[in-house]
């Protein structure tokens, strides 16, 4: 157990300062939408009461009210969960490979240590699971702050007040990263690491295999979806929609589990430096 937290840490401190930058930007990036929303939306609101004497009143009725919801709905907003999200795809395969590409090849390194090497892929997967929850959990605390921000550089009658799980309900990208319901949750995540699971399976299929590891690789993630597609075609008239939820339960164990144990005799019998 010490050893797989000295991993996860290792892992951690690796990706760290990339991270932070990461944050940082998306931070950046959401203020920006915000300030750039309003100011959008009240040179819009001038102009109408400039050219065409509107009230204010009737400036809301052509408008409607600036809200979080406007903001979710730009440019900036939307890339900066955008970028987050593919600079951790991205991780997932270079949390792999650059210990093959990296300086004096560190794989090496990791798999002369005194452990079983499983203790490897879940390290990995943890710090990957990690990064996604703190960047979601950073999110949560944004949006408070930049509501905050939003009514204070408003005028009043053009602000309206979004609760997150409003937002979350009609959005259409934040309701993948921040599902309304507790199940929703557990349902978006576990396929998410579900996905990781069988992407670190592939790339060890590669690492083991090399060209030929591509294409065992390709085949395994066509039978994984041929066997999840599957059931969609199926006459399953006869179940119920909960028993449908089981059996999709069932066989995203049962590939979670075959992905970590063909990774763990990969590790032990096929990867070299």
């Amino acid at each position: 157990m010490k050893n797989y937290i000295k991993l996860v840490r290792f892992e951690v401190d690796r990706f760290s300062k990339i991270y932070g930058a990461l944050i940082g930007l998306t931070i950046l990036l959401q203020i920006a939408a915000v300030v750039s929303a309003e100011m959008g939306y009240m040179k819009e609101a001038n102009s109408l009461m400039l050219e065409q004497r509107y009230t204010s009143v009737q400036v809301i009725e052509h408008l409607g009210k600036i809200s979080m919801h406007t903001v979710s709905y730009t440019t900036l907003f939307v890339f900066s969960i955008g970028i987050a999200v593919v600079s951790l795809l991205i991780y997932c395969l270079f949390i792999w490979y650059r210990d093959w590409f990296g300086k004096n090849m560190f794989i090496y390194r990791l798999l002369m240590l005194p452990l079983n090497r499983i203790q490897l892929f879940f390290a990995k997967l943890t710090t990957i699971l990690l990064f996604v929850f703190g960047l979601v959990a950073v999110q949560l605390l944004l949006f408070p702050l930049e509501e905050f921000l939003l009514r204070k550089i408003t005028s009043a009658p053009y602000f309206e007040l979004v609760s997150l799980e409003t937002l979350s309900q009609s959005h259409p990208f934040l309701s993948l990263i921040l599902p309304h319901s507790f199940s929703g949750f557990l349902i978006a995540y576990g396929i998410g690491t579900l996905a990781v699971i069988v992407l670190f399976t592939v790339i060890l299929f590669e690492r083991s295999y090399r060209w030929k590891g591509i294409f065992i690789g390709a085949a395994y993630v066509l039978i994984i979806a041929a066997i999840l597609i599957g059931p969609l075609y199926a006459p399953l008239n006869f179940l119920f929609y909960q028993e449908i939820f089981w059996l999709y339960l069932f066989l995203s164990f049962l590939i979670g589990g075959v992905s970590i144990w063909l990774s763990y005799w990969l590790l032990q019998h096929k990867v070299t430096v």
